[in-house]
């Protein structure tokens, strides 16, 4: 069984310092200017690295997989127990990822 949120129960300290910082500072709302399409993607030649964690609600895995096949040159990672902020969540296991990744490329 699945529980939502899960692998924030494994590092509740972390858990505290970012709710923490997510109400410290006004959140800032994004518009982009360009209108992100599959065609576009297509078009992007550099290797691309897409990573998400496997608890992550805003790019699930299998999204992100729909979006790596867009990309010509494209690798992806699912980092385990974590959500959106990899980063954050599994710092070792994000670094390593994009360091093998920049190893690589």
């Amino acid at each position: 069984m699945f529980v939502k949120n899960a692998h924030r129960a494994a590092n509740a300290e972390g858990t505290r310092r970012w709710h923490a910082l997510a109400h410290e500072k006004p959140r800032v709302a994004y518009t982009t200017r360009n209108r992100i399409t599959y065609a576009a993607l297509e078009t992007i030649k550099l290797p691309t690295l897409l990573l998400t964690g496997d608890a992550d609600l805003y790019m699930p895995p299998s999204v992100l997989r729909l979006f790596a096949q867009r990309f010509p040159r494209c690798e992806s990672a699912v980092i385990p127990e974590c959500g959106h902020s990899a980063y954050w969540e599994q710092p070792e296991m994000f670094n390593r990822a994009v360091l093998d990744f920049l190893k690589k490329n």
